[in-house]
């Protein structure tokens, strides 16, 4: 898929009642497009609960936008949720793929998806990474996580804890992101994390 066919596909999704489940969005969006990928936000404050919905195309996420900002109110939700394009699409931001070194990895070969795991690619295609430094930037995860595979969206939660940073790295393929989970799982130890 070209770059520009990419773009604005993710939706911001915000006002959302506490506790809403990957399910319910995927039910409501479904009706504006093809939904590749639904993220609810962990751990925000009671009455701030937002989510990220990626549609397949550009088009679906508008109509979705135009359909549902300031008019679609799920049960429990105080007002109307707001639906915007999101700011960060995290398909390589503003630039295109580059040249990767592995810069935290440790010594040894880079095991990649064979081409028999990608025939059955059902599963998950993001993985948690904890343990992270308090400095982490999602740059710096695209960079080390792309050696496993192709690396669709990146995400760093902010806010947290010193010694607490977490993040979410999404896989192209299900097959990749088993393999990054595996190959770095307890192993991968970037620069000023306490523990791998």
């Amino acid at each position: 898929m070209a770059q520009g066919a990419r773009e604005g596909r993710k939706l911001f999704v915000g006002s959302l009642p506490d506790g809403i489940a990957d399910e319910t969005l995927i039910a409501t969006f479904q009706q504006y497009g093809q939904i590749e990928d639904v993220f609810v936000k962990p751990g925000c404050e009671p009455g701030r609960q937002s989510a990220f919905v990626t549609f397949a195309t550009n088009q679906q996420a508008q109509y979705a936008k135009e359909s549902c900002d300031r008019v679609l109110t799920f049960p429990g939700a105080g007002r109307p949720c707001e639906v915007m394009i999101a700011r960060n699409q995290g398909l390589f931001g503003q630039q295109g793929p580059q040249e990767i070194s592995p810069m935290f990895a440790p010594a040894g070969p880079v095991p990649r998806a064979r081409s028999a795991d990608v025939a059955s690619d059902a599963g998950p295609r993001k993985i948690h990474v904890g343990s992270l430094p308090d400095s982490i930037t999602e740059w710096q995860l695209r960079q080390e996580f792309s050696r496993f595979g192709t690396v669709t969206d990146v995400m760093v939660k902010t806010g947290c804890e010193p010694g607490r940073q977490w993040g979410f790295v999404t896989f192209q393929r299900s097959a990749e992101a088993q393999v990054a989970k595996e190959s770095t799982d307890r192993i991968l130890m970037f620069p000023g994390s306490e523990k791998p």
